[in-house]
């Protein structure tokens, strides 16, 4: 496995999201994903596995999230790797701000109210024109909110007219789930985006802010600005919303295959249109239920729609801009096509037995632009395959037959054909189906066990004949158990566990097994139905290994003049103990003294040692042995002494032993 292990993966709910798991072997392995460590292989459906072992799942449900496990298995062994699933709220914005209309001087609120998933963070953030909003207690940069300057003639009476006597103060306030601007001027005007998101995804809302000028700036620009005023700049200040729906559709130039299709524009509220959808309702296969038909741009008005036979139509339009969608407008009248035979046949045709003595021919139904009739039927013919047996054949209404009093396992000839009064359908092509399978009658034989070292061993056997599988050969498996350990003290679960190998193998590898064990191993072959009988039992003892870590290590100082050492023994001795080794330097800061190695009774389990100095601090690795070698160590540091501060030479000769058990 290439990938770093045990990866945690979030995504957020309905999204499409791609584990991966990188692999490398030789000779190439089959990789497969299983979910919670149990379940059958996930492809196919909802998932689908690519080539290079990434596990792509389409649409995240709630149901998905879980610890995902990819094994990667060839004739020499087998890896695994995990990766943990997290399955996200979206973030939502579920109370806009709303465009807003404001005198100035006054003070305007825009809403924004949010809901995320409480483990991600929040954060909240605005634009401003669809720049970002700086927001504080005060503006004060020059330029930010500038005095309101006025020629000479409106500088005596009409100066009473000002808020302040030269100089607007700006505050705006961002609170948890509003924006709220205090004074109002017409620098303010413009879009508002509140932006709301997590660190996996985001959601947006606009308003447009309007200000109305007070009597002073209103005469002040008729006076001196009337004349610079554009059509442009004026439609630029008004606020934007969803256009109106389109109304008074109307059907022309009705033909066999087609029909024109015309609408009146509604508003585009200062957005202009930018594409209109066009969707079709009909009222035999699916009543009520909307479908995109097709997509134009926002010029038109009028469009030609290609038509299906046989199909009641009625239509409606949305129009789009770039604020959002329009509501539907009213239907259209209906008007039907003509029936003519099928073009097509239906799609997705299996053959699979759901019994051992059956088989279930099954097909995607064909919808209701493909019907091109009424009584829309399926001829179903079925017969085995290379036998040169004549068709079978079945009218159904419906996506399923069952095909009874089968073989077992036999491979059959399927065609599905649709039919309508007006004819049947192409002729359809051939697909191979089988009948169903029964349990394996005969089990591996000639089983040969090899210990390879303390944790695994490889296995070969004798395949099974094709034709006791009565099936399709999955994998053989090898199910064993701990019978016991070879410490007699030590209790052992014997629960079962098993190994995998899939297709038609003779041969693999059974690892994480536990050292110096007794274990048992049988094997059977396996089908779609199940098991095959359990081979002889074979028994098998792994050698000694390296014991697990020392348990419970604790380094305790009473005084500064001792340090007590205590620990437990391994939870895994995985063979006889020998002793424990403990390593430990003294260091002081950045000072590191000469390392230090001393060797322990296998019984010994604490230690008391007399420290070299009261400044110096120490570090301790403690490890147990067997004769095969060391286990893992497990590292603690003496307390820090109070007056750790004190930068001195950490000490380089040994601490003296004292009191210990043997």
């Amino acid at each position: 496995m290439l990938s770093p292990r045990n990866q945690l993966i979030r995504v957020i709910l309905y999204n499409r999201t791609r584990l991966d798991c990188p692999f490398f072997g030789s000779p190439i392995p089959t990789l497969r994903w299983f979910k919670n460590g149990q379940g059958s292989n996930l492809d196919g459906g909802n998932y689908h596995v690519y080539e290079n072992g990434s596990l792509e799942i389409k649409m995240i449900r709630k149901e998905d999230q879980g610890i995902y496990t990819c094994v990667a298995t060839n004739i020499l062994g087998k890896a695994e790797n995990q990766v943990r699933l997290e399955v996200k709220d979206p973030t939502r914005i579920y109370r806009m701000p709303e465009d807003q209309v404001a005198k100035r001087g006054t003070t305007v609120q825009l809403e924004c109210r949010v809901k995320h998933d409480p483990s991600l963070k929040l954060t909240v953030s605005w634009l401003k024109d669809d720049e970002p909003l700086y927001i504080g207690n005060r503006e004060k940069a020059a330029g930010q909110c500038p005095a309101l300057l006025l020629p000479a003639p409106f500088t005596g009476t009409l100066l009473a007219f000002l808020p302040t006597p030269a100089r607007y103060l700006c505050r705006m306030k961002k609170e948890e789930d509003s924006l709220t601007i205090f004074g109002v001027a017409e620098r303010d005007q413009g879009s508002y985006t509140c932006v709301a998101s997590t660190e996996l995804d985001q959601d947006l809302a606009k308003a447009y802010l309007t200000v109305l000028d007070n009597l002073l700036t209103w005469i002040t620009h008729l006076t001196f600005a009337a004349d610079q005023a554009t059509p442009t700049n004026r439609l630029a200040a008004l606020p934007k919303g969803r256009p109106e729906r389109p109304r008074d559709l109307e059907l022309t130039d009705l033909a066999e295959r087609s029909v024109r299709l015309t609408w009146i524009p509604g508003d585009d509220n200062n957005s202009p249109i930018t594409d209109y959808v066009v969707q079709f309702e009909e009222d035999q296969f699916q009543p009520g239920v909307w479908h995109d038909h097709s997509k134009f741009p926002g010029s038109v008005n009028s469009a030609v729609l290609q038509l299906s036979p046989y199909v009641n139509y009625q239509f409606r339009v949305i129009a789009i801009n770039e604020v959002g969608s329009s509501h539907p407008s009213l239907p259209s009248e209906r008007y039907r096509t003509s029936g003519a035979p099928p073009e097509s046949n239906p799609s997705d045709v299996k053959g699979e037995g759901t019994r051992k003595n059956n088989m279930e021919i099954t097909w995607t139904p064909m919808n209701a632009t493909s019907a091109f009739g009424p009584n829309l039927r399926y001829i179903v013919k079925w017969r085995r395959r290379e036998t040169r047996e004549t068709w079978n054949n079945v009218t159904v209404w419906g996506s399923r037959y069952v095909v009874g009093q089968t073989p077992v396992y036999v491979p059959y000839e399927i065609r599905v054909q649709a039919e309508n009064d007006f004819g049947k359908g192409p002729e359809p092509g051939t697909v191979i189906g089988y009948s169903g399978e029964d349990y394996p009658r005969a089990a591996p034989t000639d089983v040969k066990i090899r210990v390879l070292n303390s944790t695994a061993i490889s296995l070969q056997w004798n395949r099974v004949y094709p034709d006791t599988v009565q099936g399709q050969l999955r994998e053989y498996r090898a199910y064993y158990w701990r019978e016991s350990s070879l410490l007699k003290s030590l209790w052992v679960s014997q629960k079962r566990q098993q190994a995998s190998f899939p297709g038609d193998r003779l041969r693999g590898v059974v690892s994480r097994l536990f050292p110096y064990s007794n274990y048992r191993l049988e094997m059977v072959v396996v089908n779609g139905r199940g098991d095959g009988p359990r081979s002889e039992t074979k028994a098998f003892t792994t050698p000694e290994g390296v014991p697990s870590a020392p348990r419970r290590f604790r380094v305790r100082q009473p005084n500064l003049e001792t340090i007590n050492l205590e620990w437990d023994h391994p939870e895994h001795p995985n063979g006889i103990l020998t002793g424990y080794t403990l390593k430990y330097v003294a260091f002081n800061g950045t000072k590191v003294g000469k390392q230090i190695v001393e060797n322990f009774s296998p019984n010994q389990t604490k230690l008391t040692m007399q420290r070299a100095d009261p400044v110096s601090r120490y570090r301790f690795s403690l490890s147990a042995r067997t004769q095969v070698g060391s286990g893992e160590a497990v590292t603690e540091e003496s307390p820090a002494p109070p007056n750790e501060g004190r930068c001195t030479a950490a000490a380089s000769g040994r601490m003296v032993p004292g009191n210990s058990d043997a």
